[in-house]
């Protein structure tokens, strides 16, 4: 059963940005989520130039960044293209993830 899991997994995961997240030997779906979630959590967007690169792509306009920047009370001199990067970035997995979860618990049911 645990290989036809992790299949259904790699399936599900697959073209998403998870598919390169170790998901193996976890025995249910609250824990594989709060995995993913604190993967989530570690990623970063490091150095300006990708930084800007992931906004000008995502948030040109800087409007969801600083949005979602203020709404986890980040003051405005912390603020700098990595922070916003990564705080739009990391909201963008969540969001996905949060597509996902119905589907990995009936994987596991």
């Amino acid at each position: 059963m645990k290989n036809t899991i992790n299949e259904q997994l790699k399936e599900l995961f697959q073209g998403t940005s998870f598919e390169h997240y170790e998901y193996d030997n976890i025995d249910n779906a609250e824990d594989l989520i709060e995995k993913i979630r604190e993967e989530i959590s570690g990623e970063e967007v490091i150095y300006y130039s990708n930084a800007m690169k992931y906004l000008l792509q995502n948030d040109p306009g800087l409007q969801i960044s600083i949005g979602l920047a203020i709404e986890q009370g980040v003051s405005i001199e912390d603020l700098n293209s990595e922070l916003l990067a990564t705080i739009l970035q990391q909201n963008k997995l969540t969001e996905e993830l949060s597509s996902l979860e119905d589907e990995i618990e009936a994987i596991y049911e």
